[in-house]
């Protein structure tokens, strides 16, 4: 062959090498193109799976948050405390002499105040989340017994001092300042805080993306 035709046979292969690399180049953009909307479609079908799962809340999810406190304490009362006791043996109304019985004492203590959660009702109409919370009660009153201390003990030989005289005491006086928180509004506090204390609960469980949003909470 004449270097002539050499010539063509070079640069025909040349063209076709040229062209091929298009060729496949176009192919290997086809595909990626492909591939790219297939992973979209497939990316937004699962979005809207995941959107359709979506949990409703209903009162077993609510009252699932609560399951685990039983009791939810949301005031407390501390108090010292000082009291005086006396006791005198009498006869017929009279005050007999030399039988004079008494003692000073002081302690500390702590009441505590909420509700139940268990007695808490749920009501849900559409989106909105009605809790219908009930009364606050006292639901501890503890005493410091590293606290207590008596004072200006005073025993008589004729009238002595029972441990049943001391606890009679003691429960007398913590009815005394149970009704003093009571007055200072320990029951009205405690059934705010615990407004509060159920919103942060509940605000976190409707944060949850697993849950449909769109809900709010009303208090009853």
């Amino acid at each position: 062959m004449s270097d002539q035709g050499n010539g063509i046979k070079k640069v025909l292969t040349a063209k076709a090498k040229k062209t091929a690399l298009i060729l496949a180049g176009i192919f290997i953009f086809l595909l990626f193109l492909g591939a790219f909307f297939y992973g979209r479609k497939l990316g937004g079908a699962e979005s809207a799976s995941l959107i359709s799962e979506k949990k409703r809340i209903t009162d077993d999810v609510l009252k699932q948050q609560l399951e685990a406190i039983g009791e939810l304490s949301t005031a407390k009362y501390y108090y010292t405390d000082m009291g005086r006791y006396e006791k005198n043996l009498a006869l017929k109304g009279q005050t007999i002499p030399f039988t004079k019985t008494s003692f000073l004492i002081t302690y500390d203590g702590i009441i505590k105040a909420g509700v139940e959660l268990k007695a808490i009702k749920f009501v849900l109409h559409e989106k909105i989340i009605r809790i219908m919370i009930p009364e606050a009660k006292i639901l501890s009153h503890d005493i410091d017994p590293d606290s207590v201390q008596v004072f200006d003990e005073k025993n008589s030989i004729f009238n002595g001092l029972t441990t049943e005289d001391v606890t009679g005491f003691q429960s007398e006086q913590r009815k005394i300042m149970e009704e003093r928180a009571l007055n200072n509004g320990l029951l009205t506090e405690a059934r705010e805080n615990t407004k509060d204390a159920l919103t942060s609960i509940y605000r976190i469980l409707l944060s949850d993306g697993q849950y449909e949003g769109g809900y709010t909470l009303e208090f009853q």
